[in-house]
């Protein structure tokens, strides 16, 4: 029984990687291209402001009903419906781009504003990637699944460029290159329906009751309520310093150009897709709280270093090795939650753990700009390293006794052996 069920296991982690770097690719072109298409189209400054903030509140609102209802209404009925939503949003959007129908289909989540899309369906996805891999191979497909995302990620960047080669090749105009990315953005909704649909039944939540309670109850809210409160410390924090902020502090600081910018953030993200697989060692030698602490600390100091550098050379190297460590956390952390509460209760942690990071995201630009004019241009990127310090140091003394049971086993065993009696 347990070898039929581990055959059955692994095309549904291959289906959740491949539908993972899909949706990362169409999320990351049209993330970049949708500013641009709608102020091709005649769109002011505030009205694309707004559709940008409808399509951050639709989203935050689909992954808080996502995490409410998805076990109840099915994990793959819930994700095939929202890759259809993505389908039709994409294809309104590039047939009939009116304001009112746009601002609908961002509000629906329709419209992609993040490289990575709608957080609603990271919450499904870790819950059944957790559900899909033993206990000791869990952070390692963790780190495959975000490794595949960035990498998608970064193709869907590229991408982004297919009008300008349309517009030099053909002589198409740059509207019509930036519709057909929103047909193709439309389409690739349409193709991750169907890679949905081949998700088998052992990705659905298991334990009695999950599908007769639209509210199921929570038995591990300390854990849930009190990582989410941590996490969403250190996602306002790095809200403060986003990629966008750095490109124009660089600028600003050293007078880097935007093809030196590119290049170096093109080796960031390369850095911070290599570390997603070096984590997943460092946490099976040395376990989930510390690898999540003492790689993240290092990273925060070396990003302060970063804002005190001298030169420009300087500041790229500091800044290049932040990111080898400060993405080491994100693996750890999704595998961390799912191992520590129960299986029916991952939906609603992994939901309500991502729900307050989007939350607190928002006001993190505002208050960054804000620092910036009163105390200047390097003051965002100390409070958000010292904020960060703040939440390690927080963590591990809240949690370092809080074991996944992995390491609860393998102390056990560590124990034992260290008595002289042997592995039972």
């Amino acid at each position: 029984m347990s070898k039929l069920r581990a055959v059955t296991r692994w095309p549904s982690r291959r289906v959740i990687y491949i539908a993972g770097l899909t949706r990362a690719f169409g999320a990351s072109m049209t993330s970049v291209l949708v500013g641009l298409y709608l102020s091709a189209l005649g769109y002011g400054t505030l009205a694309i402001g707004l559709v940008i903030s409808c399509s951050l509140a639709g989203g935050a609102l689909v992954t808080f009903l996502t995490s409410l209802f998805g076990d109840w209404f099915g994990r793959k009925r819930s994700l095939v419906a929202m890759a259809l939503l993505v389908g039709l949003g994409g294809t309104v959007v590039a047939l009939w781009p009116k304001p009112g129908v746009v601002v609908i289909a961002a509000l629906a989540g329709a419209v992609a504003t993040s490289p990575r899309g709608l957080a609603s369906f990271d919450t499904l996805e870790q819950a059944m990637l957790a559900q899909a891999a033993p206990d000791w191979e869990r952070t390692r497909h963790f780190a495959y699944w975000n490794f595949l995302q960035t990498m998608g990620a970064a193709l869907g960047a590229l991408a982004a460029g297919i009008p300008n080669l349309l517009q030099r090749g053909s002589g198409a105009s740059l509207l019509a290159g930036y519709r057909l990315a929103f047909f193709l953005y439309g389409a690739l909704g349409l193709s991750l329906a169907g890679i949905y649909s081949l998700l088998g039944s052992a990705i659905e939540a298991s334990g009695e009751g999950t599908r007769h309670q639209l509210f199921p109850p929570l038995s591990s809210k300390r854990v849930i309520y009190g990582l989410s409160g941590l996490f969403a410390v250190d996602a306002f924090a790095g809200a403060m310093a986003v990629q966008s902020f750095l490109s124009y502090w660089f600028s600003l600081r050293y007078g880097f150009g935007a093809a030196r910018l590119g290049v170096i953030f093109f080796a960031a993200n390369l850095l911070s897709s290599l570390s997603f697989l070096l984590a997943a060692r460092l946490a099976r030698r040395f376990g989930l709280i510390n690898t999540m602490v003492f790689t993240h600390l290092p990273s925060s100091f070396l990003f302060m270093a970063m804002a005190l550098a001298p030169t420009g050379g300087w500041a790229m190297g500091f800044f290049l090795a932040r990111q080898l460590l400060s993405q080491m956390d994100v693996p750890t952390r999704q595998s961390y939650l799912m191992a520590v509460v129960k299986p029916e209760e991952r939906t609603a942690a992994a939901g309500f753990t991502m729900l307050s990071r989007t939350i607190a995201n928002v006001p993190g630009p505002w208050v960054g700009a804000y620092l910036v004019q009163a105390l200047g241009l390097a003051s965002p990127i100390m409070l958000c390293g010292w904020l960060k310090v703040a939440y390690d140091l927080a963590l591990y003394f809240a949690f370092r006794r809080t074991r996944p049971p992995e390491e609860r086993r393998r102390k056990h065993v560590a124990k034992e052996l260290a008595q002289g009696s042997g592995p039972k």
